[in-house]
Protein backbone atom coordinates (compact mmCIF):
# COMPACT_ATOMS: atom_id res chain seq x y z
CA UNK A 1 0.00 0.00 0.00
CA UNK A 2 3.10 2.15 0.76
CA UNK A 3 4.67 1.74 -2.60
CA UNK A 4 1.05 2.61 -4.53
CA UNK A 5 1.15 5.56 -2.31
CA UNK A 6 4.55 6.78 -3.21
CA UNK A 7 4.08 6.23 -7.02
CA UNK A 8 0.83 8.36 -6.95
CA UNK A 9 2.12 11.00 -4.77
CA UNK A 10 5.42 10.92 -7.75
CA UNK A 11 2.87 10.84 -10.35
CA UNK A 12 0.97 13.66 -9.23
CA UNK A 13 4.22 15.62 -8.81
CA UNK A 14 5.72 14.79 -12.00
CA UNK A 15 1.99 15.70 -14.31
CA UNK A 16 2.44 19.08 -12.12
CA UNK A 17 6.25 19.74 -13.13
CA UNK A 18 5.18 19.69 -17.06
CA UNK A 19 2.36 21.69 -16.41
CA UNK A 20 4.02 24.33 -14.51
CA UNK A 21 6.68 25.03 -16.79
CA UNK A 22 7.42 28.09 -17.57
CA UNK A 23 9.47 29.20 -20.70
CA UNK A 24 10.63 32.07 -22.81
CA UNK A 25 9.12 31.89 -26.61
CA UNK A 26 10.87 33.86 -29.14
CA UNK A 27 9.38 34.89 -31.99
CA UNK A 28 10.90 36.29 -35.89
CA UNK A 29 8.88 37.97 -38.26
CA UNK A 30 8.70 35.23 -41.28
CA UNK A 31 9.31 37.17 -44.10
CA UNK A 32 12.06 39.85 -43.13
CA UNK A 33 14.11 38.50 -39.96
CA UNK A 34 13.94 42.15 -39.06
CA UNK A 35 11.31 41.73 -35.84
CA UNK A 36 11.24 40.21 -32.98
CA UNK A 37 9.28 39.94 -30.37
CA UNK A 38 9.84 37.19 -26.58
CA UNK A 39 7.16 35.80 -24.79
CA UNK A 40 6.83 34.67 -21.84
CA UNK A 41 4.73 31.81 -21.08
CA UNK A 42 3.61 30.48 -17.97
CA UNK A 43 1.03 27.16 -17.96
CA UNK A 44 0.49 26.82 -13.97
CA UNK A 45 -0.41 30.66 -13.86
CA UNK A 46 -1.97 30.18 -17.61
CA UNK A 47 -0.68 33.50 -18.02
CA UNK A 48 1.92 35.09 -21.10
CA UNK A 49 3.68 38.17 -20.88
CA UNK A 50 5.11 40.22 -23.71
CA UNK A 51 8.58 40.31 -22.44
CA UNK A 52 10.58 42.99 -24.59
CA UNK A 53 10.63 43.41 -29.04
CA UNK A 54 13.76 44.29 -30.74
CA UNK A 55 13.47 46.12 -34.07
CA UNK A 56 16.89 45.21 -36.15
CA UNK A 57 16.69 48.15 -38.69
CA UNK A 58 16.57 50.77 -36.48
CA UNK A 59 18.36 48.98 -33.07
CA UNK A 60 15.43 50.15 -31.14
CA UNK A 61 14.71 47.34 -27.81
CA UNK A 62 11.33 47.62 -26.38
CA UNK A 63 10.87 46.82 -22.56
CA UNK A 64 7.55 45.80 -22.98
CA UNK A 65 6.71 43.46 -19.93
CA UNK A 66 2.65 43.69 -20.82
CA UNK A 67 0.30 40.39 -19.33
CA UNK A 68 -1.72 39.83 -22.20
CA UNK A 69 -5.20 39.01 -22.06
CA UNK A 70 -4.97 34.58 -22.45
CA UNK A 71 -7.69 33.34 -24.54
CA UNK A 72 -6.49 29.56 -24.98
CA UNK A 73 -3.15 28.23 -23.22
CA UNK A 74 -2.23 24.60 -23.70
CA UNK A 75 0.92 22.48 -23.96
CA UNK A 76 0.23 22.54 -28.30
CA UNK A 77 -1.09 26.24 -28.39
CA UNK A 78 -2.02 29.79 -27.17
CA UNK A 79 -4.25 32.16 -28.27
CA UNK A 80 -4.48 35.38 -26.99
CA UNK A 81 -5.20 39.80 -27.47
CA UNK A 82 -2.45 42.15 -27.11
CA UNK A 83 -4.27 45.70 -26.77
CA UNK A 84 -2.32 49.18 -26.50
CA UNK A 85 -4.49 52.10 -26.40
CA UNK A 86 -6.99 52.16 -29.58
CA UNK A 87 -4.18 48.95 -31.10
CA UNK A 88 -5.27 45.90 -30.89
CA UNK A 89 -3.71 42.44 -31.91
CA UNK A 90 -4.83 38.93 -31.77
CA UNK A 91 -1.80 36.49 -32.04
CA UNK A 92 -1.79 32.84 -32.43
CA UNK A 93 1.11 30.80 -31.40
CA UNK A 94 1.94 26.74 -32.22
CA UNK A 95 4.48 25.30 -29.89
CA UNK A 96 4.27 22.04 -32.29
CA UNK A 97 5.44 23.78 -34.65
CA UNK A 98 7.04 26.54 -34.05
CA UNK A 99 4.94 29.11 -36.02
CA UNK A 100 2.93 32.21 -34.58
CA UNK A 101 0.79 34.39 -36.42
CA UNK A 102 -0.46 38.55 -35.43
CA UNK A 103 -3.60 40.39 -36.44
CA UNK A 104 -4.28 43.43 -36.15
CA UNK A 105 -6.49 46.78 -36.18
CA UNK A 106 -4.18 49.76 -35.44
CA UNK A 107 -6.05 52.61 -35.77
CA UNK A 108 -3.52 54.82 -34.17
CA UNK A 109 -1.31 53.81 -37.15
CA UNK A 110 -1.82 56.88 -39.86
CA UNK A 111 1.27 56.14 -41.56
CA UNK A 112 0.88 52.27 -42.50
CA UNK A 113 -2.83 50.27 -43.10
CA UNK A 114 -4.63 50.14 -39.90
CA UNK A 115 -5.18 46.54 -40.68
CA UNK A 116 -1.79 43.72 -40.37
CA UNK A 117 -1.23 41.13 -40.34
CA UNK A 118 2.39 38.99 -39.65
CA UNK A 119 3.53 35.47 -39.89
CA UNK A 120 6.35 34.31 -36.95
CA UNK A 121 9.28 31.76 -36.80
CA UNK A 122 9.72 30.89 -33.11
CA UNK A 123 11.59 28.31 -30.70
CA UNK A 124 12.13 27.77 -26.72
CA UNK A 125 14.88 30.65 -26.05
CA UNK A 126 15.27 29.06 -22.87
CA UNK A 127 14.37 25.85 -20.64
Amino acid sequence: MKKLLAIVVLGLFWNTTILAKTFNYTCLKSSTKDFQIVYEINHLRQTIKHLTSYNFNTKAKYNVFENLKVINLNKESATFVSTIGDNSTLVFLNFKTGKAHSSGILPGNPKESIYQSFDFECFVSNN
